[in-house]
């Protein structure tokens, strides 16, 4: 039988809060199953529990599976010390990934799963690492208890910027600007070296995700019912939308001056980028903890009520919804991804683990069991 929505977003909250608790103070803690998705070439890979495991992106079908127990190879870090590990990024154009682990080490793996260097962002293990990894050309940025390391293609330290707290989602850089997010409630922006630029004032709630640089302003939801709209020059704030939950993941930039985001009560928005105003607003089942994946001006959402859904960004029609299978009563936390005509979902159940769905109809195509 399902959670109810207020049970659900219950769960989401304290996840939130005791992450943040051991943020900022104690020893570093396992998430409970939020496993992810990503996309590379015609793989899909999942990261489950201390592997990475790449998918035949059509069938399902697993290739291969890189694993943090295994042997470090060419790595500095023990592999053994990273216990979660978040979706991996691509890094260079041979294919080459980089993956994160809650326990703070990152790892720079190759198109086939062989580990290629490891770099640890604190061997104290006071604190832990919350998000993926942001690439740029030439370099890796990620956020480590309250330090934002920045580090070249092969895994070497170029520099560190400190914080008085947690840093929890990774940086946007954009326009030779990093954005940093702080759990202090704080945004920060520095130059391409870690030199501060700006910070704001200290906003309500605390800064857990990335933002997003739309029509001219900075945008980040918050751990509070607050989305905020930053001048992205100077730090100052630009608007201020309240909401009815916890807006926690990144907006969605909708490419025609609109963001998507939805809340930790099961709200979605579609908001003005340049001045904050609501344009339409729905409720789904379940707490919307990731972002919305865009395509061809269709929005696909994951919630914690263990749904998937297609909604036109127009007006906010629901176009279909999908369920991994009758009475499903696990959740959906991890934004969806898209391949081809598939939708591919990651549960918290580690027996189904990933189910692809078609787009036209969210009819299920496939399952990996994990």
């Amino acid at each position: 039988m399902k959670l109810n929505a207020t049970l659900r977003r219950s769960v989401l909250l304290t996840i939130a809060m005791t992450a943040a608790f051991v943020l900022t103070a104690c020893g570093a803690i396992s998430p409970p199953g939020w496993h992810s998705v990503a996309v590379e070439g015609d793989q899909v890979l999942v990261s489950s529990g201390a592997a990475v495991t790449a998918l035949d992106g059509t069938t399902g079908t697993p290739r291969w599976s890189f694993s943090t127990s295994s042997d470090a190879g060419t790595s500095t870090v023990a592999t053994g010390l990273a216990t979660n590990l978040y979706s991996p990024v691509k890094i260079g154009a041979n294919g080459d990934l980089v993956v994160t682990s809650y326990s703070q080490a990152i790892y720079g793996i190759s198109n086939t799963g062989q580990v290629l260097w490891g770099f640890d962002g604190n061997p104290d293990r006071d604190t832990i690492v919350n998000s993926s990894a942001t690439l740029t050309d030439t370099n890796i940025h990620f956020a480590s208890g309250n330090f934002l390391h920045t580090l070249d293609d092969a895994g070497n330290l170029e520099w560190t910027f400190e914080s008085d707290k947690a840093l929890w989602g990774a940086p946007l850089v954009m326009d030779g600007t990093v954005y940093q997010p702080g759990m202090n409630h704080t945004m920060y922006a520095l130059d391409l070296n870690g030199s501060e630029l700006w910070q704001t004032e200290r906003l309500v709630g605390a800064l857990a995700s990335t933002p997003a640089l739309v029509d001219g302003v900075l945008i980040s939801g918050s751990l509070s019912d607050h989305i905020y709209g930053i001048d992205p020059a100077t730090g100052s704030i630009v608007w201020d939308t309240q909401t009815v939950g916890w807006p926690w993941a990144t907006p969605v930039d909708g490419g025609n001056g609109m963001v998507f985001i939805g809340d930790l009560d099961g709200n979605l928005y579609a908001i003005t980028a340049a001045t904050g105003e609501i344009e339409w607003q729905i409720q789904l089942d379940g707490s919307i903890p990731s972002s919305p994946t865009l395509e061809n001006d269709i929005l696909y959402v994951a919630t914690g009520g263990g749904f998937l859904y297609s909604i036109d960004t127009a007006d906010g029609a629901i176009n279909w919804t999908a369920e991994p299978e009758p009475d499903f009563d696990d959740q959906l936390l991890a934004s969806p991804v898209l391949h081809n005509d598939l939708v591919i979902v990651a549960t918290t159940n580690g027996d189904q683990l990933v189910y692809a769905f078609q787009k036209a109809n969210g009819t299920l195509s496939w399952i990996f069991e994990g």
